[in-house]
């Protein structure tokens, strides 16, 4: 990570490596959900797809996605 005036810059956008990754498509009846996370115990980047459909709460549904894939890596 450089700076410059104060601002931190980084390198590679979609280094993770201390966080999740989420990204949200738009389907048709739906959502499409890839969470990815760094597991730090194994080295090794993890992705999981999820299917939201429009009949789900997509707020709640994804909070337990979110959820479920932070408890897989601690």
């Amino acid at each position: 990570m450089s700076t410059s005036s104060g601002i931190q810059i980084r390198e590679d956008p979609f280094n993770f490596n201390d966080g999740l990754r989420i990204e949200i498509k738009s389907a048709t009846g739906g959502k499409v959900v890839q969470i990815g996370v760094y597991d730090k115990k194994q080295h090794e980047h993890r992705y999981a797809t999820y299917i939201i459909t429009d009949e789900q709460d997509f707020t709640q549904e994804l909070a337990k996605a979110i959820t479920a894939e932070s408890l897989k890596v601690l």
